[in-house]
């Protein structure tokens, strides 16, 4: 890990509503479903790293952030993606010594994310 990836993952936005719609071909029904179970998911898979983070299990730490890096990517929602394939990347590794850090950040975008989401994206 290079202090430049969290630097890019960082200056990434946090979701592109946009290229969402986009993808789903503006259909707002199918937009609410997708960000509602992502919301769902989410918020089990922060807490679910966190603790694998905690218990230094580098194998859970890959799978919860591959599993939230799909999600992330699924909605447009960049930034936490990035900063999720980091922290598999760390997991996979075996080296979870700056995981803290980067998992703070992962924290950090899903409560931008929420607040987003509760505003009505």
């Amino acid at each position: 890990m290079e202090v430049n990836d969290i630097d890019t993952a960082l200056a990434l936005a946090p979701f592109d509503r946009d290229e969402l719609l986009k993808a789903i071909d503006g259909d707002m029904d199918l937009f609410n479903e997708i960000i509602g179970v992502f919301r769902e998911e989410a918020s089990g898979l922060v807490s679910a790293m966190g603790a694998a983070i905690a218990n230094g299990d580098a194998d859970k730490v890959e799978k919860t952030a591959h599993a939230l890096k799909g999600s992330s990517l699924a909605i447009s929602a960049l930034k936490i993606a990035r900063l999720a394939h980091i922290l598999e990347s760390m997991g996979r590794d075996q080296n979870l010594d700056a995981a803290g850090k980067i998992f703070a950040y992962v924290k950090a975008g899903h409560k931008e994310l929420e607040s987003i989401f509760s505003a009505g994206a």
